[in-house]
């Protein structure tokens, strides 16, 4: 993700030891990548708040995804906003609330972070049959937060019948004008 002011992104590194890990990468020339979360478990998929003193992520810590929030200055533990797993995380672009996916359900958590870090309880905004992804995000926010551009899954049945045709080139030519000629 870039950073409001387009100066920094964030990257997810995938380290054999590690497993992947999250890095601040400025994006002036002289600048070098520094590490923003790296531990023995697996963090992706960030998002900075909009003030870009907060990052919101997904942990693998307890062994399926879940919703975290850190502070980028670093220091202080992991606060977590889903309660039964996540993925896609976002901040909204007012800063006020983190979306994030629970299973086909959309969820939103309010936030507030001055004077300090406050989650408040998740809830659900919707559900419906969208493509859920577990790292990358599948889905944007309108700058008011009340719409939402999603991919929708669609539900196709195998086709009752195949048929296969054979010997479909020798009819083909025997229907050309010239009889016979190639294809």
């Amino acid at each position: 993700c870039f950073s409001k002011d387009g100066k920094t992104i964030v990257v997810t590194e995938m380290n054999p030891k590690t497993g992947l890990d999250l890095f601040l990468i400025p994006l002036d020339a002289e600048a070098r990548p520094a590490p923003l979360l790296v531990t023995d478990n697996s963090e992706y998929a960030a998002d900075l708040s909009p003030d870009g003193k907060w990052f919101v992520y997904i942990s693998r810590a307890s062994g399926r995804p879940e919703i975290g929030v850190r502070s980028v200055a670093g220091g202080g533990d992991e606060s977590r906003v889903s309660l039964h797993g996540g993925t896609e995380p976002r901040w909204s672009r007012d800063g006020g609330e983190i979306f994030f996916r629970e299973g086909q359900k959309m969820m939103v958590a309010e936030v507030r972070t001055d004077p300090a870090l406050a989650i408040s309880r998740p809830r659900a905004l919707f559900e419906g049959p969208y493509e859920v992804m577990d790292g990358p995000i599948n889905y944007d926010v309108t700058p008011d937060g009340r719409r939402f551009l999603m991919v929708k899954m669609e539900r196709s049945e195998a086709p009752a019948e195949l048929r296969v045709v054979t010997g479909w080139d020798r009819a083909l030519r025997k229907a050309l004008p010239s009889g016979g000629g190639r294809p």
